[in-house]
């Protein structure tokens, strides 16, 4: 007879898989969203129109082409010949449809799509999508990062007759009302996904014959990604000719291209004549920046500097020197001046953050991020770099800002680079110390988040002139992780104390959960500190991941990758707040990848979260180890266990933009591990009392068969299909996951989570 029954929801008995899930997952998610659901359903063929206005001035037309250059939008630039809204509900963040947009009124901007159901939703705009996208939207991207990562294959403008240009809106949110039309009343932004480069000729002499754009991106995600330009190899060179090229020193030609991720990517190759005489192919690259969406990038050429060979037309008789100039293509009053003797006027100013602590992190705190999480309480200094041209901009806290600890400081002399005339200041803002982690316990009376509170400060970046001005936060501190919350050992044998000897089969505590755990330590104080045994297995998920459907690991040797995989999980901090309200359940999205070489699984967990307002605040990555045989050990002998398994966590928070393969290489761990979160679990199995009136059998005892062999983490729950079951975590070397039931007749070691 084997000691514990196992059985994985969703793989004997379909009937407890629905029973389940139906009544704990799905109904609370409908709950939470909207208390008429009954309702609404009644009104499914009554229509839930959405109307809404475009923002006018963020795609405006001005000037004609090849003249009155430079303008930030033309004509055709702005046009839009289809438009589609991606909606998705707001309660659990799943797609619900895509639906065509159709104009209402001639010239008037407005728009409107027929949602058909009312409650609480939010959607994208998508604009001029080509066949094969539009095909894709229509699929349904699942989520909002499904959405964000469709590739887009229509080149970015093949020309000056070019009207299909690619645009998107950032999230609007909407509570659609059931028997009238809902009107957004502020105005919606497209933005281009391409980029728009201008070159303008201020040498004399010099005249420009042919342009090749470098390996110019001809796809892109539909919405900005960080570290994934790699996963789009459709890149070629586009020529520019013409007779003439330029014309009042504009160039004639329009250029367009897609964004990327990396500086110093794009290149042009210009060749040209100078006073007659060829010269050597000059190169253009754009080595301080990364090219965005829906910028305008204007490059002036104003100096050729050396003497001349005219024998020599190969001769390099000095670098052609070039400014580069940004502005919001949609911006309107941007003005160059290319007929002044002198260089413009910059407007231009960007920011930089580096973590010293973090620099896995430097690469998504580039482009002038609006918040910037430092990821630790721990007192610390973050270095910001300010990037102008013409002279020197600068950094200061936000006028009327004081706070004790926090200072702001120059560091050396500014630094510029004189083949782009970019000019950087350094500053280091150094932070106090938190006492506390941040919060994510304090809900409101509706049931929703209250505000997630960091210590913020706020900072203004600001050109030379302060003509223009960029406001940020650095937002200090972090939440504290679920695996933070969890003992460091289970209980030991009186139950009054955590075991000094986590492997050892006689100095672990092993309870019978309904007569011994629930009542002494489903609510317990131990050494003064108050715990709690996990309220459900949605607690359990904040540790170690569910099966799939039909019990497919996404952890341990038979881990099965996944994207995107959706998560329900209550936070051990949640306690406090009545956790056991089923809408406190947050939905989340995780990546898994196994390395079966070194043992070891990899999450990277919690991604954006919209129904509870967290956003990115919770995304941590986890590193799941498995060591040893995982063989039978007998409880008769020494009793000591050597497989164990080890979670590993590392908080991310909000400016982490990665894939889950950027944190499967061993030196992101091995270093600036800090801040890292370890907990060993070792296979203590279970343990049958019923049969401690019999002889031992060497051979095939019952009462300690998974010894040596599982781990095991029960709560407080049983199954509401079969109560003769206990929700538990089971983790062994092949699989690890948190929708599990065991036997209620063994006892187990006891985890608890601490309530602070």
């Amino acid at each position: 007879m084997t000691a514990t029954i196992r059985t994985p929801i969703g793989s004997n008995d379909m009937k407890h898989l629905y029973k389940y899930l139906l009544s704990i997952l799905f109904l609370p998610l409908v709950l939470f969203s909207c208390t008429s659901d009954r309702i609404k359903d009644n009104l499914t063929n009554k229509p839930g129109v959405v109307r809404f206005t475009l923002a006018t001035s963020g795609l405006r037309a001005s000037g004609t082409e090849k003249s009155n250059r430079p303008t930030p939008a033309l004509e055709r630039e702005k046009s839009i010949s289809k438009l589609y809204a991606v909606v998705y509900r707001k309660s659990s963040g799943i797609h619900y449809k895509t639906i065509e947009c159709t104009s209402v009124g001639t010239g008037t901007n407005s728009y409107e799509f027929d949602n058909e159901k009312s409650g609480d939703f939010y959607f994208f705009l998508i604009a001029n999508p080509d066949d094969a996208l539009e095909t894709a939207l229509k699929a349904g991207p699942t989520t909002p990062d499904d959405l964000g990562l469709l590739v887009a294959t229509q080149t970015p403008g093949e020309d000056s007759q070019a009207t299909n240009f690619l645009m998107t809106s950032k999230q609007v949110d909407v509570t659609v009302q059931s028997k009238t039309t809902t009107t957004i009343s502020e105005k919606i932004k497209l933005e281009r996904v391409a980029a728009r480069f201008d070159f303008y000729n201020k040498v004399d002499g010099l005249e420009i014959t042919k342009i090749t754009f470098g390996l110019r991106y001809t796809s892109t995600h539909l919405f900005a990604q960080v570290n994934k330009r790699d996963d789009l190899t459709t890149t070629s060179d586009k020529v520019y000719t013409g007779s003439p090229l330029f014309v009042s020193n504009a160039l004639t030609a329009t250029i367009y291209g897609y964004e990327t991720d990396k500086r110093s990517e794009t290149f042009f190759t210009l060749e040209a004549t100078y006073k007659g005489h060829p010269i050597q192919p000059q190169t253009i690259r754009l080595e301080n920046f990364a090219i965005k969406r829906n910028y305008l990038y204007n490059i002036i050429l104003h100096d050729l500097g050396g003497d001349v060979k005219p024998n020599d037309p190969l001769h390099p008789f000095g670098q052609l020197k070039y400014q580069v100039q940004v502005a919001d293509w949609s911006d309107d009053g941007v003005t160059i001046g290319v007929e002044e003797d002198k260089l413009p006027k910059s407007l231009m100013v960007d920011y930089e953050a580096e973590l010293a602590y973090a620099p896995y992190m430097t690469p998504y705190l580039k482009d002038s991020q609006k918040e910037i999480y430092t990821i630790t309480n721990k007192a610390t200094a973050v270095t910001l770099k300010v990037n102008s041209f013409i002279r020197q901009g600068s950094l200061e806290l936000k006028e009327g800002y004081n706070q004790a600890g926090v200072s702001l400081t120059e560091e050396g002399s500014s630094i510029k680079d004189y083949a782009t005339g970019r000019i950087t200041r350094v500053y280091k803002l150094t932070l106090p110390q938190q006492d506390q982690f941040v919060a994510i316990n304090h809900f409101q009376a509706d049931d929703k988040l209250g505000p997630i509170e960091f210590f913020d400060v706020p900072l203004v970046a600001k050109n030379f002139s302060g003509e223009t001005t960029k406001e940020f936060i650095v937002r200090h501190g972090r939440i504290k992780m679920p695996l933070e919350y969890l003992s460091k050992a289970p209980l030991n044998k009186a139950g009054d104390g955590f075991t000094s000897e986590p492997n050892k089969f006689s100095s672990v505590g092993y309870f019978t959960h309904d007569t011994e755990a629930v009542p002494r330590f489903g609510e317990c104080e131990i050494q003064g500190k108050r715990y709690h045994m996990p309220r459900d297995y949605f607690e359990l998920c904040s540790l170690i991941p569910r099966g799939t459907t039909g019990s497919i690991p996404a952890v341990g040797q038979n881990g099965v990758s996944a994207d995107n995989q959706w998560e329900y999980v209550v936070m051990p901090s949640w306690i406090k707040a009545g956790v056991n309200r089923k809408n406190y359940i947050a939905v989340l999205a995780s990546d898994f990848r196994t390395d079966k070489s070194k043992s070891t699984s990899y999450g990277l967990r919690f991604k954006h979260e919209s129904k509870m307002g967290f956003g990115n605040k919770l995304l941590i990555a986890y590193k799941y180890e498995w060591h040893g045989d995982f063989a039978r050990v007998r409880s008769n002998g020494p009793g000591v266990v050597n497989s164990y398994v080890k979670i590993t966590c590392r908080y991310l928070g909000e400016n982490f933009n990665g894939r889950v393969e950027d944190i499967m290489n061993e030196d992101f761990w091995a270093q600036n591990n800090e801040g890292d979160v370890s907990r060993t679990i070792y296979a203590m199995g279970s343990y049958d009392k019923r049969y401690d009136t019999g002889p031992y059998d060497e051979t095939d005892d019952p009462r300690d068969r998974d010894l040596g062999v599982e781990a095991y983490m029960i709560c407080l729950k049983v199954d509401k299909g079969d109560p003769r079951y206990v929700m538990a975590s089971v983790i062994n070397r092949d699989s690890w996951m948190s929708n599990h039931t065991l036997s209620i007749n063994d006892t187990y070691p006891i985890w608890l989570f601490s309530n602070e």
